[in-house]
């Protein structure tokens, strides 16, 4: 380009092209990499005398605070002044502020173009590296440090801005060089020289410019003076930091900072050097910065615009003239003019390395920036392509084209105006100063024309212009209109609409048959793919009708403005104050107010909202123009949908859009370069009739792992979602599936190159999992049928052999669609390959698998090994020899669904109720345990020892599932290269414990990471957050490229840090870690570093992740933080953030906070959120802002455990009058109630009067069981003590009917203490996943009930009597006044119905009445204290006498035969019987009772259950309501019994609800038959009751020798309280026969069994002996059980003629009502409310994660933590917002919670989103992270999580990350953040797949080795894939894991990334190359 001129420059040296005294050209090299000549810098240093006009002296100005105009500009500017200590913070914070003025894709495009010249460059120069720019001297040790800086030199900056041909040798104007003279100073190593001048200049001036000080300066300082002329050591290039600025402040600045700027680029180079190097301010043009953002960077600085800047100043009030002791900046007029005509004057461009100089006579061309439309969007036309990115997008195709030329048309709306205002304006032919300039421009330069210099200055063929945006949409959509379009016009066929065309309109179209010679063929259709991965192996895609993309209505409005977009016919207008759109988002049409589906759970698809409607709420876009705008402007999710087959009765607006279709394309024809003049590109709208399916199916498939056919679990296979419909072609599902699916498995493929497929779905057990199910819950569609799986070579097969494949498929899917082939929205499909054997023959790997192990899976054997674990032998009997479990080896699946040969190494038993390992405490129950758990080592096979409960189906015999050495298969023994690949005791190859280095495991996936981390003992912890850390963006790229290092950033120093060592030693491993070669690496090199650094975790102990990640992220900023020596930095003044307004306050805090702390962890991963407290008494509000680089959120307190108790109340004559208060039956028949009472019959809880009352309990979720029972205490009014708890569960027996005896409540005892409450509170559904229901609590009221004393009574003098027994122990006088009062309560009317008698002194005196004396004495039932021969004393009855029968061997002894007694002890088995003679009693052995022995404290309790047989299937079951009887140790079984009938008695009120056959007479006669029944059968047990009761006093008076009335009998002769001669035997001879009269007209028979066998069928249960010879106590312990066998109800045979039961139940029992507590019904219909209005889609359980940040932010109750500064009151509200926001966002689950006693994990699953987390709501209104910006600039996607599998006191850590490309030198492109061909991204992974590398779906072998274009493959299809891929890292195992399964209870650490990134920090921290 020549600008003419008329003043002289300095000549360049002829020979190199370079001025040799030139410092700018010796400081900063020859060439852009170092040899390449700089053919236009020139000229920065020399004479400047031509170019200045002649100066005159003039008198000196007065230089203090007296001059008027410092004044004036002091008294405008000083609020703008900053403090010095925040000079570097405020520098970078301003040149962030331009940077980010561009979208983050822009800053990708700019790298793009320095990535190309650098590869460019150094391809040229033969040379493999990356060369940079030289040093000033040459030497290496600076050409070394700009290398290492990736700095550029100037004519690097010259290629990578738009290209200028060379000035004229008469022009002052060149601003290429003025360019990089202005990038060069704003590097950041001259900002150390701006610091010391600020502050020199404040010490100077005596200010204090911190805010704390309260009065800022206000008198005016003396005029700086002139900073020393010393040389000036300027850096030795150019950073891309400096250049995305620049761009950003010329293309988004004010008018004002762009005029300016333009002002300094047109000052001859010469002059601005040495303006720069003398400037007071120390070089850096900080006016650049200053100006628009109001403040100033020191005094100097404010100097600069007093001497030369009186046009624009930061502030109002300007026209300040220049100080008379300096020159005004000038340009010349001429020049000026002239270069910025030529600027903007349409002419062809050059670029390269042969500049042309335009030519003045070429007449200009019009709107030549067209492109030529192409079938593949990566051609490159050009003739450098060879040294063009191979990676080249279509974007970046069109701007590095070189016939892409300017033109004002593509900025200005109205070119033609523009010039010509801009001609008519010109400047004189003098130098002007810049006020003369602004003044000039405000007439000339209207903003187009200043837009048009600066895009031609700073942005052609770097970003779009809005015109070149709309050419490449233009081109996208006329290319889908002449193929998509018209192939689904063909489809329509609407009414004969193509039919009627005219036949030109036909032949544009291909319409005709390729038989008629007139009409040429249509091209030929090639395989390709879509963003979205949804178009299908044909381009159809979906339905056959093809794929559009759905946009917002409003962005694409606002694109339409920007780019004046027009239609065919439609004029195009551009507003040329339209701004240029934000990101393309689709965040208004996605349904995020839904759980129904979590966001990103379904990979590429996101769930519309409801109701949207076309061209209102989105238009539909081209896959082409998606690809275009996406690239440019990123964003997203994309919203690709399929299109419909249209409406119906469109034909007359089909056949019109289809003729303007064909005209359209009938112009398009022509050369599109080849045309002046002319609408040549007509874009037609979407017709109306084309519709797309808003909501389509959503399908999940994965890929059978042919070595794991049976694999569970979440992770490993590859998994795709894909979209369908109901109508969707079978065949076209499984033709995407097959493309999109990378299979890639050994051996699939036969000798033809092809395989073979079939597809299986997944079925739901209707009943229990059948363990033993052949194919598990999978079923095979479209059966005895297969389809063909193409070559690897995809693209080639489906081109050549397209026709073939499509009849294989249909004939596969057999004409079946994806719904009548049984399908439904959100199935689980499985694609199985066949493999090839040994033979070469196709084998399907599940169907090898089912009939290779069949003999295995029999069931009986599987029931062997189950019981051979327990200790029995194959029929359930005890071995004798139980065998040893610990080395024993069986087979077992690990955490990720593998199964394993492995060893056991221990076993323990356990309490089967504990569902948590970490909360697994030692046994204190009365039972013994019958559930074990063994611990497996997995450790060989890459994992870690698991404990897994014998019952468990990862269990099984060894064999089962894995393949030993004796396994006799031949199919798979040997790998590729005939090694043996079957180790014993693996179905998976094992993995290999050494570092991937020594034996060769090989990275997956090339180019993503993908490299596990071996487990060094118990460092999954570290691992996980290891792996986390490695995908974040910017952070990753920053220590794979050692960029700490090239910029000096490590911090060797820092006392806060480790020195750098422990960067340093992580950055090495994560290069390890990407380098694309390793599958696994041991990091130990950096564990032993971390354990210096931090000897926390130096040992092999169990450590908190989160903590190390907190650890670890403040150590990478302290070893990288850029501030040497940290300076004290004082807290803001409450005064002062008083009276300042909270921006500013936060601005400040921010600014100080960045004094001591400045690196690339502050830059991108630290926010800071506001700390507001107010007091409660005065009001005083403190506000703190504090960094954070970690959010821990809270669960809400709402996540309480909540109970439904069930409180079963002890029968009384209250709650059951039917029974215990009958009329006793006497001689004149019946009688009045026993009890009268008064009372409402309607009772509500609490009430003695109810048998069960429900009550909701909300507990904390630490509390106990102790806690709980307190609780309901409260409510019912029970003492806690009289409660027992148990945790219950209702079970909906088997069965036709919907009787009672189908209902059972299964009741599990709570231990005392047994906590915490979240752990017993969990309800578990019928496949074993967690449900939301309240679990149900029952307590049971204890059933004894002691009488009252009257305590005067009790404090009487005893009887003055002496009482001996025959053994000569006595008891004292208060224990024979208690017996004789408790003689005469025992069995009174009161006893068992209202209050039950503590018989133990009763006991004690009848023990003495009876004790013999003489052999003959002997009684059954006498209770003794007994020695046994471990010489211990224990309480026991005389159960046998066995009497001197002379003959027995047995009862003789060496003294001779005597009469023995057997004595059975309490609560010991028969076993421990011993045999007792009467010297024994004589000797002392054995004595009277509890004389030696001591008397339990607990009574002895039992659990009582229901039983019922089914005679017609004869068999037995438990069902209704267990509970729980307590009985008196001293009790004999006869009272006792009669405890146990009226605790039953509560199950046989009469039913109100009456229902059953009708057949049986009338309905009333037939409720009075039952009423009969009922009445008898209470009558009867009311009657047995008293029996009982009567017989056992009477047992007790006469055994004392009592009268009836309790007193002694007057008639005794004996001794008092002595009758020997009792006889006990008669009397209970006497009670059994009257009781057995009674039992058999009871409802049900009372039983006793042990308690393991309540249903029977074992020898060891018995009737209930209704016996006075033997006491409850001594009779039954903890191990036995009553049951309540139930008979049939009597039949009517009369009346039906048939046994039919008329009261229609089974049984006679009835269920008592359930009375709910008034309060607890409204909470209990609250929580079924929420249960019902709940989503019941895939992830409606758990709680949303903006639950979470809402109770992080809502306001708090602080009490004694925080003290008022004012009023020193103790209690305040606090409350905390987010103010501002990282670019990666670390959010921490406080799952963990602690009590005094507990700690438990919460498990509640938070369902966060993995895209689209919008933080604007938690952000505070004056945050500046929403203050100006965008809608959706804080949206975030997911990057990784760290999951905790365990509880409190051990687990295992697993990372999950979403797998982003990366090169080993760092080189990403964070622009876009998702995945799929057109994401605008370029290839990462060529170059990282130099070495050997391999992918196996669903597994890692180090033992094959794929060779490296398996690798690449893989790397590719992921890269390509428009799935998002997520990896799970469990230690040394990286595999894939569904987007649906990364959301879990076990998140407990979750890192987001904002969609858009901040793009100065992209700028940064990215690698150029």
């Amino acid at each position: 380009m020549g600008c003419t001129g008329s003043k002289p420059v300095d000549a360049i040296d002829p020979e190199n092209g370079e001025n040799k005294d030139d410092p700018a050209n010796v400081a900063n090299g020859n060439g852009l990499m170092g040899d390449m000549p700089p053919k236009t810098i020139s000229n920065v240093n020399g004479s400047i005398k031509a170019a200045q006009p002649p100066q005159t002296p003039a008198p000196e100005p007065p230089k203090g605070s007296d001059d008027v105009h410092w004044n004036r500009l002091w008294d405008s500017h000083r609020t703008f002044l900053l403090d010095p200590a925040d000079i570097h913070a405020t520098i970078e914070d301003l040149m962030g502020r331009s940077t980010n003025k561009l979208s983050t894709t822009e800053i990708n495009l700019i790298q793009r173009k320095v990535r190309r010249i650098i590869r460019k460059s150094a391809s040229k120069d033969g040379k493999k590296g990356i060369p940079f720019a030289k040093s000033s001297s040459g030497g290496d040790e600076d050409r070394s440090t700009a290398e290492r800086q990736h700095l550029l030199t100037g004519n690097a900056i010259q290629q990578i801005l738009p290209p200028l041909a060379e000035p004229s040798e008469t022009s002052t104007v060149n601003p290429v060089n003025t360019i990089f003279l202005l990038l060069l100073y704003t590097h950041e190593s001259m900002w150390d020289k701006v610091a010391e001048t600020a502050v020199m200049d404040a010490k100077a001036a005596g200010f204090n410019m911190d805010v704390n000080a309260l009065q800022p300066p206000t008198r005016c300082p003396a005029i700086p003076e002139e900073s020393s002329k010393d040389p000036i050591d300027l850096p030795a290039g150019v950073s891309l930091q400096s250049l995305t600025f620049m761009i950003g402040l010329a293309l988004r600045g004010s008018r004002q900072q762009r005029l300016q700027l333009l002002f300094y680029l047109m000052l001859p180079s010469s002059v601005l050097s040495k303006f720069l190097t003398e400037h007071p301010a120390g070089g850096v043009p900080l006016w650049l910065l200053e100006v628009g953002n109001e403040t100033i960077l020191g005094l100097s600085s404010l100097s600069h615009y007093y001497h030369y800047g009186d046009a624009f100043t930061p502030g109002a009030g300007g026209d300040y003239c220049p100080s008379r002791d300096k020159s005004p900046l000038t340009v010349f007029g001429t020049d000026v003019t002239s270069f910025l005509d030529a600027l903007l004057s349409d002419q062809e461009e050059v670029n390269g390395d042969e500049p042309k100089p335009a030519d003045p006579k070429a007449a200009p061309a019009k709107s030549s920036f067209g492109i030529r439309r192409r079938s593949s969007h990566n051609s490159i036309d050009d003739a450098g392509a060879e040294f063009l990115d191979p990676t080249q997008t279509e974007v970046m195709d069109k701007l590095h084209d070189e016939k892409y030329t300017f033109s004002v048309e593509e900025i200005a709306p109205d070119a033609e105006a523009t010039l010509t205002k801009m001609n008519g304006e010109k400047l004189p032919e003098k130098f002007v100063t810049m006020s003369e300039f602004q003044a000039w421009s405000e007439r000339a330069l209207d903003d187009s024309a200043l837009d048009a210099i600066m895009h031609r200055l700073f942005g052609h063929g770097i970003i779009p212009s809005p015109a070149l945006e709309a050419d490449m949409v233009m081109n996208r959509w006329i290319e889908w209109q002449e193929s998509d379009c018209i192939e689904w016009l063909k489809l329509q066929q609407t009414e004969g609409a193509l039919d009627s065309l005219a036949s030109s309109v036909r032949k544009a179209l291909y319409l005709d048959p390729p038989g008629n010679e007139e009409s040429a063929p249509p091209p030929k259709r090639t395989h390709r793919r879509v963003f979205g991965g949804i178009d299908g192996f044909d381009g159809r895609g979906g339905l056959g009708n093809g794929v559009m993309y759905c946009v917002e209505k409003k962005w694409w409005d606002s694109w339409e403005a920007y780019t004046g977009w027009s239609w065919g016919g439609e004029k195009a207008v551009r507003n040329a104050a339209a701004p240029k759109p934000t990101e393309l988002s689709t965040e208004g049409l996605i349904n995020r107010d839904t759980d129904e589906i979590v966001g990103g759970t379904f990979g590429s698809y996101e769930l519309m909202k409801p109701g949207l409607v076309l061209d209102q709420d989105y238009v539909l876009v081209p896959p082409g123009v998606w690809d275009v705008l996406y690239e440019i402007y990123g964003g997203g999710p994309p919203l690709p949908r399929m299109v419909g087959s249209g409406k119906k009765g469109m034909a007359s607006e089909l056949t019109s859009y289809i003729t303007s279709l064909a005209e359209t394309k009938d112009t398009t024809e022509m050369d599109l370069d080849a045309v002046s003049s002319g609408p040549v590109n007509q874009a037609l709208k979407v017709p109306k009739a084309m519709q797309v399916e808003t909501h389509p199916w959503v399908l999940h498939f994965h890929l059978c792992d042919p070595l794991q056919p049976y694999r569970r679990g979440d992770a490993g296979p590859m998994t795709i979602r894909v979209m369908a419909t109901p109508d969707q072609p079978l065949w076209r599902l499984y033709a995407e599936v097959v493309i999109r699916l990378p299979v890639s498995a050994f051996k699939v493929y036969g000798s033809d190159g092809r395989g073979r497929c079939r597809l299986w779905k997944r079925v739901e057990p209707s009943g229990p999992k059948d363990a033993m199910s052949r194919f598990g819950p999978w079923t095979i569609l479209c059966k005895n049928r297969f389809a063909i799986l193409p070559s690897a070579s995809l693209k080639e097969e489906l081109d050549d052999h397209y026709d073939e494949l499509k009849k294989s498929w249909e004939e596969f899917g057999d004409g079946a669609t994806v719904q009548s082939s049984g399908l439904v929205n959100g199935d689980q499909l499985m694609l199985e390959c066949a493999s090839l054997n040994r033979s070469g023959q196709f084998m399907w790997p599940r169907e090898a698998a089912a009939k290779a192990g069949q003999v295995r899976r029999l069931a009986d054997k599987d029931t062997k090994f189950r019981r051979m674990l327990r200790g029995l032998d194959e029929n359930g009997k005890p071995l004798d020899k139980p065998p040893e479990l610990v080395g024993m080896v069986v087979d077992a699946m690990d955490s990720a669904g593998r199964w394993y040969q492995v060893e056991v190494i221990q076993v323990q038993d356990v309490d089967d109720t504990d569902d948590d390992d970490s909360m697994r405490s030692d046994y204190s129950g009365d039972g013994p345990r019958d559930s074990k758990e063994l611990l497996l080592d997995f450790s060989e096979h890459g994992g870690h020892s698991e404990w897994i409960e014998i019952d468990s189906d990862r269990l099984a015999a060894a064999g089962r599932f894995t393949v030993g050495e004796d396994d006799g298969s031949d199919d798979g023994k040997k790998g590729p290269n005939g090694a043996n690949n079957n180790a014993k005791g693996q179905a998976q190859v094992k993995k290999a414990s050494q570092d991937a280095e020594s034996h060769g495991k090989l990275c997956t996936i090339p180019g993503f990471g993908a490299c596990g981390l071996v487990n060094l003992g118990n460092t999954c912890y570290a691992n996980s957050a290891i792996q986390c850390i490695s995908y974040m963006p910017l952070l990753r790229a920053y220590l794979l490229n050692s960029q700490y290092k090239s910029t000096g950033e490590l911090n060797k120093d820092n006392p806060l840090g480790t020195g750098g060592k422990l960067l340093e030693e992580f950055a090495e491993l994560l290069r390890a870690m990407w380098s694309a070669k390793l599958g696994e690496k041991s990091p130990s090199k950096f564990k032993s570093q971390l354990g210096k650094s931090n000897m926390q975790f130096s040992g092999a102990d169990q450590q908190d992740a989160q903590e190390f990640l907190n650890f670890m992220l403040d150590a990478l900023h302290e070893d990288a933080n850029r501030v040497i020596k940290k300076p004290y930095v004082e807290g803001l003044e409450d005064d002062w953030v008083k009276q300042t307004g909270l921006s500013r306050v936060g601005e400040e805090s921010w600014r100080r906070f960045l004094r001591r702390n400045r690196s690339v962890m502050a830059d991108i991963a630290m926010g800071q959120v506001l700390n507001s407290v107010t007091c409660s008494k005065c009001g005083f509000t403190s506000r703190n802002f504090d960094p954070f680089n970690l959010l821990s959120l809270p669960f809400p307190e709402v996540a309480d455990v909540i109970f439904r108790v069930h409180v079963v109340r002890r029968a009384n004559v209250f709650n059951t009058p039917w029974v215990l208060n009958k009329p006793k039956k006497t001689a004149q028949g019946g009688g009045a109630a026993r009890f009268p009472f008064k009372g409402d019959t309607v009772q509500k809880p609490p009430s003695d009067h109810l048998v069960v009352e429900e009550y909701i309990v909300a507990m904390s979720r630490l509390a106990d069981s102790n806690d709980l029972k307190d609780k309901i205490q409260d409510l019912c009014g029970i003492p806690a003590t009289h409660l027992r708890l148990c945790k219950a569960e209702d079970v909906a027996l088997k069965g036709d009917d919907k009787t009672v005896v189908r209902q059972h409540t299964q009741v599990t005892p709570l231990t005392e203490k047994e906590g915490p409450c979240s752990q017993f509170a969990r309800r578990r559904g019928p496949n074993g996943e967690e449900t939301n229901e309240p679990p149900l609590i029952v307590a049971f009221e204890s059933t004894l009930r002691s009488r009252p004393r009257d305590k005067s009574q009790e404090n009487d003098s005893e009887s003055e009597d002496d009482y001996s027994g025959a053994s000569g122990v006595e008891m004292t006088d208060r224990e024979v006044g208690r017996m004789e009062e408790d003689v005469v309560l025992y069995g009174n009317p009161e006893e068992c119905r209202l209050y039950d008698t503590e018989p133990t002194t009763v006991a004690k005196a009848v023990s003495r009445s009876l004790w013999p004396r003489t052999e003959e004495d002997f009684k059954l039932g006498l209770r003794v204290d007994a020695i046994d021969h471990k010489q211990h004393w224990f309480p026991g009855s005389i159960v046998e006498i066995l009497e001197n029968s002379g003959g027995n061997d047995e009862s003789k002894d060496q003294d001779g035969a005597k009469t023995k007694v057997r004595i059975h002890f309490d609560n010991f088995s028969s076993k421990w019987d011993e045999m007792y003679t009467i010297d024994h009693f004589n000797e002392g052995r054995v004595r009277p009772l509890y004389s030696h022995a001591v008397p339990r404290s607990r009574p002895t309790e039992f659990v009582c259950h229901h039983r019922y047989m089914d005679r017609t299937k004869r068999l037995s079951s438990l069902f209704g309501q267990t509970f729980f009887v307590q009985c008196q140790n001293e009790w004999s079984t006869a009272r006792a019994g009669a405890q146990i009938l009226a605790q039953a008695s509560r199950f046989l009120k009469l039913p109100e609800d009456i229902k059953g056959p009708v057949d049986v007479d009338d309905n009333g006669e037939r409720e009075a038959k039952i009423q009969r029944l009922y009445d008898r059968t209470q009558a009867v047990l009311s009657d047995l009751i008293d029996l009982l009761i009567d017989c056992d006093r009477e047992y007790i008076q006469s055994s004392l020798a009592l009268g009836a009335d309790g007193k002694v009998n007057p008639n005794h002769q004996g001794e008092k309280y002595r009758n020997p001669s009792f006889d006990a035997t008669g009397l209970s001879a006497s009670l059994v026969k009257r009781v057995n009269t009674l039992l058999h007209r009871l409802p049900f028979e009372v039983r006793v069994c042990t308690a393991e066998s309540p249903l029977g069928g074992t020898n060891d249960e018995v009737a209930f002996p209704f016996s006075l010879m033997r006491t409850i106590g001594n009779y039954m312990n903890s191990r036995h059980a009553v049951v309540l066998q139930w008979r049939e109800p009597p039949s009517d045979k009369k009346a039906t003629g048939k046994n039919v039961s008329y009261l229609g139940a089974p049984v006679m029992y009835v269920p008592p009502a359930v009375n709910i507590d008034g309060e607890s019904a409204e909470i209990l219909e609250e929580l079924k409310a929420k249960a019902a209005t709940g989503s019941s889609g895939h992830n409606s359980s758990g709680i949303r994660l903006g639950v979470c940040l809402s109770e992080y932010c809502k306001v708090q109750d602080l009490e004694d933590d925080w003290a008022c500064p004012q009023c020193k009151e103790r209690s305040g509200k606090q409350s905390l917002d987010l103010w501002r926001l990282p670019d990666i966002l670390t959010i921490h689950m406080k799952r963990f919670n602690c009590s005094a006693r507990w700690r438990e994990k919460i498990t509640t699953k938070v369902n966060f989103p993995l895209s689209g987390l919008d933080m604007n709501e938690w952000c505070h209104d004056d945050s500046p992270s929403i203050q100006g910006a965008g809608d959706e600039a804080n949206t975030y996607d997911l990057i990784g999580v760290m999951n905790h599998y365990g509880g409190m006191t051990g687990g295992h850590y697993v990372a999950t990350c979403k797998a982003t490309a990366c090169s080993r030198e760092g080189r990403e492109e964070v622009a876009h953040d998702f995945n799929g061909v057109g994401s605008g991204k370029a290839t990462i992974v060529d170059e990282d797949a130099d070495g050997q590398s391999g992918w196996r779906i669903g597994r890692q072998k180090s033992e094959v080795n794929f060779n490296k274009l398996a690798a690449v493959q893989s790397g590719k299809a992921t890269e390509e894939s428009a799935e998002p891929l997520w990896l799970q890292f469990d230690d040394e195992m990286v595999e894939p894991i569904a987007p649906r399964h990364v959301v879990s209870e076990m998140a407990y650490v979750l890192f987001y990334r904002r969609r858009q990134m901040t793009p100065s920090n992209v700028a940064r921290y990215s690698v150029l190359e």
